[in-house]
């Protein structure tokens, strides 16, 4: 049997571990530390068999009324059949709380046997999704000839119409979090969207994230902002995290030229694999066709799982995460957060 404890290490080690057992950005140190900033309770666990470390998890945790509500971000590191009611008891006592809710969204390809290995270890598919399930892969690997090649026509023309408007992309080193977060107020107001990051929360995971994030920024003639899109690197991985393009922008193609630039500098340091971080072609093809013109392939996850130790708390739980996901779009409120 597996025995789960508290992980007691550098941030180093604790990444090095995650790598090694095939976890993603958001099972890293550093994105913990980003959500402590932001006000959740995280708890790092480890996974020992014969005194070596063969499974490790970052969890989030929300108390309310005596009930952990236990969120795994991006998947797990290590076999998904460790992570079974022994684990998800080893979690409670650590949090003091007799009644838990397990949620975890699977970011790895959907493969057949592991959702039986995933029903076997006591996780059921979760009735209400808080994403699509899918999200797409770009190859940064070719040199800008091949990548540009695998464009669609539309996305490859529009990135030459941005090349007309004599603007300056590239790497941001000093990124202005009041600027970022007027391009996302002027996106959002574009788009009739939920308030998506203000000024504190990105400057939180500026902090928290420190090089392991990349920013690039698309500015006009006359230095104004028209657009910006954030990295996360773990490994040779790369995940989007942040986009956002005001009106201009949108007038002169900001965004392709800043992705563009973005998948560039990917390249160049040894990224293998750029995630896109989820799509949805159904409820928001726009997003879809700009992320899949760049060239991406289509990956279908393994979804999002959830368990409990209480009967019916998970249909509670599903039904109150619907109704503020449905709150959200009338009250621009973002209660839940889908990473």
């Amino acid at each position: 049997m597996v025995e789960w404890k508290s992980f007691e290490g550098s941030k180093v080690e604790f990444d090095t571990h995650v790598l090694r057992l095939g976890g993603g950005i958001y099972q890293s140190y550093a994105w913990g530390e980003y959500k402590r900033r932001v006000g959740q309770e995280i708890y790092r666990v480890v996974g020992y068999r014969d005194q070596e470390i063969i499974a490790i998890a970052s969890i989030l945790i929300r108390r309310l009324f005596g009930v952990a509500i236990c969120w795994i971000p991006g998947g797990v590191a290590g076999e998904l059949s460790l992570y079974d009611k022994n684990f998800r008891k080893s979690v409670r006592i650590m949090s003091g709380c007799k009644i838990d809710y397990f949620r975890m969204s699977i970011e790895t390809p959907y493969v057949e046997n592991e959702i039986n290995i995933l029903k076997n270890a006591g996780w059921i598919k979760s009735k209400y999704r808080l994403g699509s399930g899918l999200t797409l892969h770009y190859t940064c690997v070719d040199d800008a000839e091949v990548r540009l090649a695998k464009t669609s026509t539309n996305w490859r023309h529009n990135l030459r119409r941005s090349h007309r408007h004599n603007l300056t992309v590239g790497y941001w080193e000093q990124p202005d979090v009041t600027e970022m977060e007027n391009i996302y107020r002027d996106m959002e107001a574009l788009k009739n969207l939920p308030v998506q990051y203000n000024r504190k929360s990105l400057q939180n995971m500026i902090d928290a994230m420190g090089e392991q994030l990349i920013i690039h920024s698309c500015h006009d003639q006359l230095g104004r902002l028209l657009s910006f899109r954030a990295a996360a690197i773990f490994g040779d991985r790369a995940w989007d995290l942040l986009a956002a393009a005001n009106k201009d922008g949108r007038k002169v193609y900001a965004s392709h030229a800043t992705i563009w630039s973005l998948m560039n500098h990917c390249k160049d340091i040894g990224i293998k694999i750029y995630d896109l971080s989820g799509v949805d072609p159904i409820k928001n093809k726009g997003v879809y066709d700009f992320k899949h013109g760049i060239g991406s392939e289509l990956i279908q996850c393994l979804g999002e799982w959830e368990s409990t130790n209480f009967p019916s708390l998970n249909i509670v739980v599903n039904f109150f995460m619907k109704f503020h996901d449905y709150l959200n779009n009338f009250k621009s409120i973002k209660i839940f957060s889908r990473i």
